[in-house]
């Protein structure tokens, strides 16, 4: 995942750098001033870009086993996830 963050009101992407993130952000941005002459967009006011805090990661993996009563017979797989916080990086890189 990049380090920061553009969402245009309909979708989140990621960037590398905070110069590409802002530059998508404008891009979504200059969209809607084109659709203006029939309103604005509603997601107009959604738009926005930033720096990535955190961000989902797996955290456990193993074989499903006979204690994990409950889970679908499809899975064969026995995953979690946990919300960490992303390393600092460098301003603008």
């Amino acid at each position: 995942m990049g380090r920061y963050y553009v969402f245009d009101g309909d979708s989140f992407d990621t960037y590398d750098t905070l110069e590409e993130a802002k530059a998508k952000a404008e891009e979504a941005l200059q969209w809607c001033r084109d659709e203006a002459s029939e309103g604005w967009p509603e997601q107009t006011e959604q738009i926005s870009y930033g720096q990535v805090m955190g961000e989902v990661v797996e955290t456990m993996r193993r074989p499903k086993d006979e204690t994990d009563i409950g889970v679908d017979s499809d899975i064969d797989i026995i995953t979690d996830y946990a919300l960490m916080e992303v390393p600092d990086s460098p301003p603008n890189t």
